[in-house]
């Protein structure tokens, strides 16, 4: 059984690892250290068997709109509705919080996390072009809460 809680500190070493397997670009303890004491109550961890299997982390942004800034779920845990999960406990939170938008940029090549977020109302709204450090462009998708 998996449960989505709250980031703690102590999460931060297993985030950067999975962070590490699952997502293209390099990050490194500093950033995931400001994004906790940021906005703490946007960052959440999958727990499957004591173990974080997969997280969320956002932030606030101006005009009433949370931002996605990653989501990741270990290779061996996905297509379990993981993602799922934690997309739905950080909308919950920005419901909360009075959010009207969720945003959010996702590789334009990655189709399976294009259409995971079309799966949950998300719409693409621009293309950025060379977003990612790799000169990547990104998609740009909200969703209206």
């Amino acid at each position: 059984m998996v449960f989505v809680r709250t980031v703690k500190i102590e999460d931060i070493k297993k985030v950067m690892k999975i962070a590490e397997i699952s997502l293209k670009e390099v990050y490194n303890e500093e950033l995931f250290l400001n994004l906790y004491s940021a906005w703490n109550t946007g960052f959440y961890v999958a727990v499957r068997d004591k173990a974080v299997v997969g997280f969320v982390c956002g932030t606030i942004m101006p005009g009433d709109q949370a931002r996605i800034l990653m989501l990741a779920v270990h290779p061996l845990h996905r297509r379990h509705g993981i993602g799922s999960s934690l997309v739905d406990v950080f909308i919950e939170r920005c419901v909360m919080n009075d959010m009207k938008f969720v945003v959010l940029e996702v590789r334009h090549t990655n189709q399976l996390a294009i259409n995971f977020y079309l799966n949950r109302n998300f719409r693409p709204v621009e293309t950025i072009d060379d977003f990612y450090t790799n000169g990547e462009s990104a998609l740009k998708m909200v969703k209206h809460l």
